[in-house]
């Protein structure tokens, strides 16, 4: 899109196409396993908390990561949606799947946060500790 201004002078916005080598093109298989970084089950009183305030953080980087709402070619529910789930873990009593191949190896998950101690604790730690 091209706006020529009164005075003569104009502006453009572009929309490039992403690089072959973006990330978001990586896929090492059909079935990416989540990594719940800070898987907490549904069982977990934290849950529905933290589910708002990512969804509440989510729409504000969707809302202004996109030109205009009527071109986005994703569905925008289902990214958060899978926001939610990539950090909290599924939505089943302790965050994992009942099909161990779509679980994070142990050790993997809750890594950035000590939230599965069983103190309720969600101070950070150091990994390897």
């Amino acid at each position: 899109m091209v706006t020529v201004l009164p005075d003569g002078s104009a502006f453009a916005i572009l929309e490039m196409p992403l690089p072959d080598n973006h990330w978001l093109y990586e896929k090492k298989n059909d079935f990416e396993v989540p990594p719940m970084l800070m898987r907490m089950g549904t069982t977990d009183p934290r849950r529905k908390e933290f589910e708002a305030a990512l969804r509440q953080a989510g729409k504000y980087a969707l809302r202004n990561s996109v030109f205009s709402p009527d071109e986005v070619g994703f569905d925008p529910d289902a990214l958060l949606q899978n926001l939610i789930v990539g950090l909290l873990g599924y939505h089943t009593p302790n965050g994992l799947s009942r099909d161990e191949w779509a679980n994070p190896p142990e050790g993997k998950q809750a890594q950035l946060f000590n939230i599965n101690s069983g103190k309720g604790s969600s101070e950070q730690s150091t990994p390897g500790r």
